[in-house]
């Protein structure tokens, strides 16, 4: 009995009762994203941008032909209107060149030009945010197609252990 006190006298009420979020999860990552940003405790606004960015990867690689692809949208319309809010706007650019090198060409670029292209999701100019990207490179951006190099990385190119190192138990 002396061991579950002790045990209960490390839970505070407060705790349980703020359910304060501090991780960007798959089951619902746009509200745990959003709870991240919106804490006044903390700032977790660059590790829910990072984890973000995480979910999103995973969910596509793991996604069974579109499984997932209205969440990953869903989720980049969230990062993107964060990273507008809290003057991020950057790492969304650089992020969404790097999802156009990984996903638009190969197995996802049914995602790509659905969901990105086909939404006009582009980078985030200088008319939303202090970048210094203009609406003309913004539009560019999506009418370019990627053009693969021997260096860009390939879904089949992963190995066996890293997709296994993906799955969550």
């Amino acid at each position: 009995r002396a061991s579950s006190l002790s045990a209960l006298d490390k839970v505070s009420v407060d705790g349980i009762l703020s359910n304060k979020v501090a991780a960007v999860g798959t089951v619902n990552p746009v509200k745990d994203f959003q709870d991240m940003f919106n804490r006044r405790d903390e700032d977790l606004v660059d590790k829910a941008i990072a984890e973000m960015q995480h979910v999103v990867r995973h969910m596509l690689r793991a996604s069974i032909n579109d499984q997932y692809y209205g969440k990953v949208a869903l989720c980049l319309e969230a990062l993107r209107a964060g990273c507008i809010k809290e003057e991020e706007a950057p790492k969304f650019n650089d992020f969404l060149r790097d999802l156009k090198v990984e996903f638009s060409c190969g197995r996802r670029r049914d995602f790509w030009d659905t969901h990105i292209k086909g939404k006009r999701m582009s980078l985030i100019a200088e008319d939303e945010a202090d970048v210094e990207v203009t609406a003309a490179e913004a539009e560019a951006f999506l009418r370019e197609d990627h053009v693969p190099a021997a260096s860009d990385p390939t879904p089949e190119a992963d190995s066996e252990e890293d997709l296994f190192g993906e799955l969550e138990l």
